[in-house]
């Protein structure tokens, strides 16, 4: 491949291998969404320049600067674009505790399905899970800033 084309190497987060959602996945968004979505809703995996992030993922994502920890936990369950925008399904976990000394999170695995913008994800991050809580370690980047 000639590495003179442009956009070969885009900045920031993208969506691969569109595929049209089945059925199921649609009745099941149109749960969620106050705009029912009908066929032709294209769902896929994540890619960005440092992660290739698809259902089971937990990742961080932003929440912003007004509270702390700016970021939340969640376990991703769906990549679409919608209306033009990346978009994904997660299941936000309660952050119980934030031990940024010992750089991990215990969290509540809940049921709270929500839609976050796909670029506001800002690492995957590595779980364990039993009966009633996980464990999140945590990347340096994030718990570092409050040390």
């Amino acid at each position: 491949m000639a590495l003179d084309q442009p956009n070969l190497f885009p900045e920031g987060v993208f969506l691969l291998k569109a595929k049209d959602a089945s059925k199921k996945v649609l009745a099941n968004l149109n749960l969620f969404l106050e705009t029912p979505v009908g066929q032709g809703l294209e769902l896929t995996f994540c890619q960005s320049k440092r992660s290739h992030l698809q259902f089971g993922d937990v990742v961080l994502y932003h929440v912003g600067s007004h509270v702390h920890p700016p970021w939340q936990v969640a376990e991703i369950k769906l990549h679409f674009d919608f209306q033009g925008h990346a978009t994904t399904l997660v299941n936000a976990w309660d952050l119980q505790q934030y031990l940024p000394s010992k750089q991990y999170a215990i969290c509540i695995a809940s049921t709270n399905m929500g839609f976050i913008p796909t670029e506001d994800i800002l690492a995957p991050v590595i779980w364990t899970k039993n009966d009633t809580e996980a464990k999140v370690l945590l990347p340096y980047q994030i718990y570092s800033k409050d040390l």
